[in-house]
Formats: structure tokens, C-alpha cells, sequence
């Protein structure tokens, strides 16, 4: 019977994807506000469903370095926790306390998993935040881009962020954040050789 009970209360892998999925989507969300509030913008004022919905795979995609950390490191701990469970299961002498520690093993597995995903996140929007709020402050965020808008006109920028609807950008010695519209507004972007 205490078998049974632990089993019951976790939930399945299809009730799992759509809760994890909405723990990224909110840790997306902090992410970006957190960011976007250290240069002096509301990004969820500029943000539509959509914006809101693919924070988390845009926050992944950005970093080559973010999605294979989120994913190697549960993955280690995994792999971790069930070499520990198969030598516990030697080690014991009766088989309750085996199952006692294989759950908090799994839950300490899940907590990790979700503590590191947090972690990455938060510290991604604080980090490029300070840095950024930092070189703009001084004047030293480095031109990497050029917009051209419809009217012919160019301007070198370095470019902070962007999303379906504004693109944010800072002006050669800028100060200051300045966010444009993309829709009817500008023509192209370009990288500019480092």
C-alpha cells in the first residue's frame, strides 16, 4: 500500500510537458522584465501574446550555451541520482527503506532540476542587464548593427533586444534606450564586420 500511494500522487508526463512549459514561460517573462527594467523599458507594454508565449524558446535559442547547460545538468544529476539509487539498493537491508529514499532522491532530483532552470534564467536577465544598463551608462556599448528605415535614413546601433512588433536599440555613444517600430518603419539590419 505504500507503494501505491507515491505513484498515485505523481503526475503523468502529459500532465507534466504543460505545467514545465508554463514554468518557462513564466521564468521567461521574469527574464526578460528583469532585463529590458534595467535599461528603462516596460517590455510588456510592447509585447504582444505571441512576444509573451516564445520568450522561453527565444531566450534559449539566443545562447548556444544556456540550452546545453539546462540540459546537461539535470541530465548529470539524473544520471547521478540513479547510479546512487542501484548502490543503495545493494547496500539496504530491507526493501522499505529503499523505496523511502529512491522518492526523496527523485524529488531532490526535481527540485534541483527546477532550482538550475531558475538560476539560468534569472541570472541571464540580470547579468546581460547589469552589463548592458553598465556600458550604456558610460557610453561604451559597441556599434553592431545598421538599421535603415524606409526613409532612407541610417543609423549605426547597437541592437538590445527585440520582438515581433519594436525592435530597442542604442545609438552610437547613446545613453539611452530608443525603440522603433518595425512594421512600416524599418527597411533592413544589418550586422556590421567586427
Amino acid at each position: 500500500m505504500t507503494q501505491e500511494t507515491p505513484s498515485k500522487l505523481r503526475l503523468p508526463i502529459s500532465e507534466m510537458l504543460p505545467l514545465g512549459y508554463l514554468y518557462l514561460l513564466i521564468l521567461g517573462i521574469v527574464s526578460d522584465s528583469i532585463y529590458y527594467g534595467m535599461l528603462g523599458v516596460n517590455i510588456m507594454s510592447f509585447s504582444g501574446i505571441l512576444d509573451v508565449l516564445l520568450s522561453p524558446v527565444v531566450q534559449m535559442t539566443d545562447n548556444l550555451i544556456v540550452p546545453i547547460f539546462i540540459i546537461a545538468m539535470p541530465l548529470f544529476s539524473y544520471f547521478y541520482i540513479l547510479l546512487m539509487d542501484r548502490v543503495t539498493k545493494r547496500l539496504a537491508k530491507s526493501n522499505k527503506k529503499t523505496q523511502k529514499l529512491n522518492l526523496s532522491m527523485m524529488d531532490t532530483w526535481l527540485f534541483f532540476t527546477t532550482f538550475i532552470i531558475f538560476s539560468a534564467f534569472i541570472g541571464m536577465g540580470v547579468g546581460k542587464g547589469v552589463a548592458a544598463s553598465n556600458k550604456m551608462k558610460a557610453g561604451n556599448l559597441s556599434v553592431k548593427s545598421k538599421i535603415t528605415f524606409l526613409d532612407g535614413k541610417s543609423l549605426d546601433v547597437r541592437v538590445i533586444g527585440n520582438n515581433s512588433s519594436y525592435i530597442f536599440y542604442v545609438v552610437k555613444n547613446g545613453k539611452s534606450v530608443v525603440i522603433s517600430p518595425v512594421q512600416n518603419n524599418v527597411a533592413r539590419i544589418e550586422k556590421l564586420p567586427e
